[in-house]
């Protein structure tokens, strides 16, 4: 980037938002908190909107909005379902509070701001139609991290593709005059680090003498598929040659308590939970582990894969093109649909082999294509271009 570049997009004013951050652990949260954060510390003009927690300084703002939680907006969502609900922000509790808080955040950012970058797909359709109405200055950039469908993705006109493979599937679906960018999510390798892994398992009061597998993902079978973990790690540890341990942590859940119970069941002594630990504590997490695996058989982009990654681990996923191109040469990426394909993957990973191959491409492969240097510069392009596309 110039600098030319670089001095415009510092002159300009960014907010970046997420109703959830604050109140709900997930990657659009974490993206949002990423994202502000590494601007600001580049001397950015940014503001970060949220929709729970505390406002830590002036640069943070907690905005009020009905939190996707509160029984009032799950029941009231209930009556407006039957009523096409879905048509204008209210299908869902997830969408009622993008909607209520987007209302609180356009009367912030109405006259001030250049930009809004948000995950949040009804936050960026509400104050687009205030953008095209003359009413809020910001122009508006949804990063698809929330799995819309490519179809419905036409309506935005500024829209941040995660991947090369998604730019290619949405190729046939973009309109004339709508602008589209290919720019990854990012992770901070300051932050997320190798480390001393003796002294992270203390911390953790782990065995020091054990193989340890570390998945954190919401604790739930519906999509994060922790049961098919717990069960295909059973399997990995039949006739094993050292102690192994699964280390699972992640936000509480309705499926929770049978998970944990299947756990204890069938690895007994052999498995840990960690429920709702608090992402500042992750790093010395993944530096006790020797292994990062993730159940699920779909993920947007997978903000974990990156800290595992930056934190030296090796990976077994699922086999899709966006977590293909995510983990490269640093893990295993194979069809885990099935009994037998997770258990398959972990003996793949920690097999011996004199170069350590995938620990040693893991960290590498996060710096050159997802760390803060090799993202933020092509983010702070993309503002430069949409302000200058809108004048």
């Amino acid at each position: 980037m110039s600098r030319n570049s670089r001095t415009e997009s510092r002159s300009l004013r960014i907010a970046v938002a997420s109703s959830g951050l604050g109140h709900v652990a997930r990657g659009v949260e974490a993206w949002a908190d990423d994202l502000a954060s590494a601007l600001h510390r580049m001397g950015q003009n940014v503001t970060l909107y949220q929709g729970g927690g505390r406002g830590t300084s002036e640069w943070r703002v907690v905005l009020p909005c009905g939190k996707r939680t509160d029984a009032n907006v799950q029941r009231w969502v209930r009556y407006l379902r039957g009523l096409g609900g879905w048509r204008y922000g209210a299908g869902s509790a997830y969408e009622a509070e993008q909607t209520t808080f987007a209302f609180h955040l356009w009367l912030r950012v109405r006259d001030d701001f250049d930009i809004l970058h948000v995950q949040d797909p009804w936050i960026a359709y509400w104050l687009g139609l205030l953008h095209k109405a003359r009413i809020s200055k910001p122009r508006v950039i949804l990063a698809a991290g929330t799995g819309e469908s490519l179809e419905s993705l036409r309506r935005y006109p500024v829209l941040q593709l995660l991947a090369p493979c998604y730019a290619a599937d949405y190729e046939r679906y973009k309109r004339p005059s709508q602008m589209v960018f290919t720019i990854p999510n990012f992770v901070d390798t300051t932050h997320f680090c190798e480390g001393d892994q003796r002294l992270a398992r203390k911390i953790w009061n782990l065995p020091q003498d054990a193989l340890i597998v570390l998945c954190a993902a919401a604790m739930n079978s519906r999509y994060k598929r922790v049961d098919y973990l717990i069960r295909e790690f059973a399997e990995f540890s039949t006739n094993a040659s050292r102690p192994l341990l699964l280390v699972i942590a992640g936000a509480r859940e309705a499926e929770t308590d049978e998970i944990l119970s299947l756990g204890h069941q069938l690895l007994p002594g052999h498995v840990r939970f960690f429920e709702n630990v608090p992402r500042s504590n992750m790093p010395s997490l993944y530096q006790a582990a020797d292994v990062f695996s993730l159940p699920a058989l779909n993920e947007v982009f997978g903000i974990v894969i990156l800290e595992a990654l930056a934190s030296g681990l090796p990976v077994a996923c699922s086999k899709t093109p966006v977590l293909e191109w995510i983990v490269g040469k640093a893990g295993c990426v194979a069809n885990i649909s099935q009994p037998g394909g997770l258990s398959a993957q972990l003996h793949c990973i920690t097999r011996p082999n004199p170069e350590n191959r995938f620990s040693q491409a893991a960290r590498p492969q996060v710096l050159e294509r997802f760390s803060e240097a090799a993202v933020i510069p092509k983010v702070l392009t993309m503002y430069d271009e949409v302000t200058r596309w809108s004048a």
